[in-house]
């Protein structure tokens, strides 16, 4: 009997946090996607670099990583300009 009190409290504690998770993600989900656009917009501008030839596949590795930078922070002027300068 015991055991099933134990699991019970542990699944209310769980659909609690997950219920709190759901209700907050409009706090917490704009530093994600802005922490995840600037690691995207530093791995596409190596791809800048005059080394990398533009005819090899590298080039569109740099354009999609860039894209995606730019579709998670539409509104960093930066990610655009860097999605443009690999184009």
């Amino acid at each position: 009997m015991g055991d099933l009190r134990i699991s019970y409290l542990v699944f209310l504690v769980f659909l609690f946090l997950f219920g709190v998770s759901f209700f907050t993600v409009d706090f917490y989900m704009p530093h994600l996607l802005s922490w995840k656009a600037d690691k995207m917009l530093a791995q596409s501008e190596i791809y800048l670099d005059e080394k990398i030839d533009h005819s090899s596949g590298l080039i569109q590795d740099g354009i999609i990583k860039a894209k995606i930078a730019y579709l998670l922070a539409p509104e960093n002027e930066e990610t655009f300009e860097n999605y443009n300068l690999l184009l």
